[in-house]
């Protein structure tokens, strides 16, 4: 059994690719979303204009690039080492992803998650199937899944109409908080990928998490500072010659599902 007070990591996979490398993401990376914090909390009325903006995808670009062309030019992206959670991942600050949330069931962490706007959380329909709304919570802005950042509790949760359990098509759910969240450069919005944008073949993504890859299921996958995909499943915890398999948030099945959930202004509540 993993320790439960493990610290954020992060790896890197090529997307539609048969490479994947490590990367080690340290405090002192130089990657500070203050200013984009301060910006996005004055917006956070209209969160998702905000995130269209081209000088905020820019910035978001800016980022994410600094942090991978660190890393990949890392003496340890050699393939040396590795850790016991995810797999050829390192040790990194939530400041280096602060839109990366801890999803919970009565205190017990389950899952991972994406902060896509001031009230709306993303992850696996997988990870929603058990629990009822009001025994989850999360927590944000913390590097440690166990302690620090600020705890929200769940108002309530869906689950993709689509999803098919045994074949984890369209393995997408939402989770709803209560209160909207305060923004800052620990806990922060990301935007979603285009509908139907496609990537080239072998691009470098990065993925974070805290447990094993089980543990991480919600977890976004990020490229060019835009949330691509949702740790879905794989065969066992990252087996050889066996792929880690993601939700599309691009396919418009369920890009339109999600647009048309966290834009609905009806205060109607629906416990799963």
């Amino acid at each position: 059994m993993f320790d439960q007070s493990v610290c954020l990591f992060l790896t890197i996979v090529m997307v539609c690719g048969k490479e994947e490398g490590k990367i080690t993401a340290r405090e002192e990376t130089g990657i500070d979303y203050t200013g984009l914090a301060g910006e996005a909390e004055r917006h956070k009325n209209d969160i998702l204009s905000f995130l269209n903006q081209s000088h905020v995808q820019e910035q978001y670009k800016t980022m994410y690039k600094f942090l991978l062309a660190e890393h990949l030019g890392d003496d340890d992206y050699n393939r040396r080492g590795s850790t016991r959670r995810i797999v050829s991942g390192r040790n990194t600050s939530i400041a280096a992803v602060p839109w990366q949330v801890s999803l919970r069931e009565k205190s017990f962490p389950i899952c991972g998650g994406s902060v896509i706007t001031e009230l709306w959380l993303l992850t696996a329909a997988h990870c929603l199937l058990r629990a009822r709304s009001s025994e989850l919570s999360v927590r944000l802005g913390s590097s440690w899944k166990t302690h620090g950042g600020e705890m929200y509790d769940v108002r309530e949760s869906f689950v993709h109409p689509r999803y098919v359990s045994k074949s984890k098509v369209n393995d997408v759910g939402l989770v709803r908080l209560y209160a909207p969240l305060r923004f800052s450069a620990r806990v922060l919005p990301i935007k979603l990928v285009g509908r139907e944008q496609r990537l080239a073949a072998d691009v470098p993504a990065i993925v974070s998490g805290w447990g094993n890859l089980k543990g991480d299921s919600g977890g976004p996958i990020v490229n060019e500072g835009v949330l691509i995909g949702v740790v879905s499943w794989g065969l066992g915890c990252a087996r050889g010659n066996f792929p880690g398999v993601y939700t599309r948030l691009a396919h418009s099945v369920i890009w339109d599902w999600v647009l048309t959930q966290i834009t609905n202004k009806t205060e109607t509540v629906v416990d799963n």
